[in-house]
Order: structure tokens, then sequence, then C-alpha cells
């Protein structure tokens, strides 16, 4: 499947000007400047095993720059062991994200819990394929996740289910809150939740974890518990009340399946959130 990845909003993203282009042998140094400093990428990219051409700007904001590669070539014994889930990318597109110096901590953090969630198979979230220093500037990062689709003008995705058929958005909030129970399920929340919603399938990806955060099993901190509230809130918020009947009866579904199936048992304290949430039934979880 391809999944789509939305243009970034004027008001998030910086301006970013192409400056020039300089042929350097076989390889072209494409050279952008934005208002937290200047990119530099290179044509062909090798990064991790992978030789990386036909780069293309998709935006930028808080996090840093985003460009998407076609993958030509993988080393395959770095890339052995993926989820089949996570790596539905029928164009080999992946996407490149270059932080800026100050926000590199967070671009090596959100590889770093895409992959915590990619050993605990959780669903509906991209997959980090590496993490490297930035080549022009070591202070920053740099890393590459897939899938990735092309968005079409933003005519396919969509970030609220709100523009869905009601087929559709049915399908979606099955997906979105099966995420949510399997995110829970690995100790991982994160805020300022931002999905790509497909309009013909309802697939549905959580892009964008910088902000996310790997909680520590039978430690949960009362600020734990805030973050743990702000992310089950802000997910049901996207839900359509009509929907949260068929909301609540997948999520819990999908905790009892996890529970069952993996023997991973959801936190107590996590519980015990949850049955304060507008959860239907929620206030049975034991």
């Amino acid at each position: 499947m391809v999944v789509l990845f939305p243009p970034v909003p004027a008001a998030a993203a910086l301006a970013g000007t192409l400056l020039f282009n300089s042929m350097m042998a076989t390889t072209t140094t494409m050279n952008y400047e934005f208002g937290n400093g200047p990119v530099q990428i290179d044509n062909p990219m090798k990064f991790q095993g992978m030789t990386l051409v036909e780069p293309k700007f998709l935006g930028a904001g808080g996090g840093g720059s985003v460009y998407t590669y076609t993958k030509t070539n993988t080393n395959t014994n770095e890339n052995a062991n993926v989820d089949a889930n996570a790596s539905r990318n029928n164009n080999n597109n992946v996407v490149v994200k270059i932080s800026w110096t100050r926000s590199a901590d967070s671009v090596r953090n959100e590889c770093d819990v895409l992959r915590v969630m990619e050993r605990q198979r959780v669903t509906g979230v991209e997959r980090c394929l590496g993490s490297a220093e930035y080549k022009y500037d070591p202070r920053r990062a740099v890393i590459a996740m897939e899938p990735f689709v092309e968005d079409n003008d933003g005519v396919d995705v969509t970030a609220s289910l709100g523009e869905l058929s009601p087929e559709i958005a049915l399908q979606s909030v099955i997906r979105l809150t099966k995420t949510m129970a399997q995110m829970l399920a690995a100790n991982v929340v994160t805020t300022d939740i931002q999905p790509l919603i497909s309009k013909s399938t309802g697939e549905v990806i959580l892009i964008d974890m910088t902000e996310a955060t790997v909680l520590k099993p039978g430690h949960i901190s009362e600020i734990d518990k805030v973050l743990i509230n702000a992310f089950c809130t802000e997910i049901i918020g996207m839900i359509p009340e009509s929907l949260l009947d068929e909301a609540s009866k997948s999520f819990l579904t999908e905790l009892h399946r996890i529970e069952v199936e993996t023997n991973v048992r959801i936190d107590d304290d996590i519980k015990e959130i949850l049955r304060d949430l507008p959860l239907t039934g929620a206030e049975k979880l034991l």
C-alpha cells in the first residue's frame, strides 16, 4: 500500500528556496535556505546501506526539513526483519528528515521510538530505517522512514475523519483505535498527533513522532499519567460522536487480543486512566 504524505500547512512550514545545484563528480548537491538554517542534500544519497535518488522537497517544520527519495538498493542484512504491515511501500520511496541543530535529539528520539514500536508490532505508524549524523553538520541528525505515498495535491489524503464517507470513516476508526491500543501496550504515547488518512481505503498512519515518549512499565509517574490522558483524549477527539461506540468496541477488543495472544498485560495505571475516558465499556477494564 502507498501511504500518503500531506502538504505541510503553510502556517507550520518554513519557506525553502532552492538556491542552486552544483555538480561534483556524479553527485548533485542541492542547497536550501530556511529560517532555521541551511540544508544541503545529495543526489544520490548513501544512507544505511541504501542508495537514495531523485529527492523531492516535501516541507519543513519544527523538527526539520523533509524530503522523499526513491530507494534503489538496500542492505538486505540490515533490513531482513521487516514487519510486513509496516513495509507496504509499493513505490519504493522513503521519507528523509534532516533536523535543525536544536531539534537533533527529538529527531533521533523519533527513530528510537519508531523502532520500539516496530519490535512490538505496532501497526499504523511509520518504520525508521536508520539514523545518522548529518554529513554537512554533525550537530544535526538525519533519519529515513517508510512507508510513503504521494498525496496527489491533497485529493487522496486527509487528516480529518469528517471528510470521509460513513463506510470509510468506520474503517479508519477501527484502524486508529487499534493503533491506540497497540501503542499503549508498547508503553508509547505522543502529543500533537498527525494522522494521514486515505480517503479511498480508510488506511491510517500516524506520522511525526518527535514528541513521542516510551514509558517505563510499572513506573508510571504523575507526569506520565498526564501524557497518557492527553494522548488518548486527542485520539478520541478525532472520532465523530456517532462512531464512539464502534471505536470503544474496537479499542477494547484489541486490548483484549493483545493481552491474550501476546501475554502483554496493560499497566494498571493505564487502565485506570482508560476507565475515566468516554469509551463505552472501559469502566469494566480489570
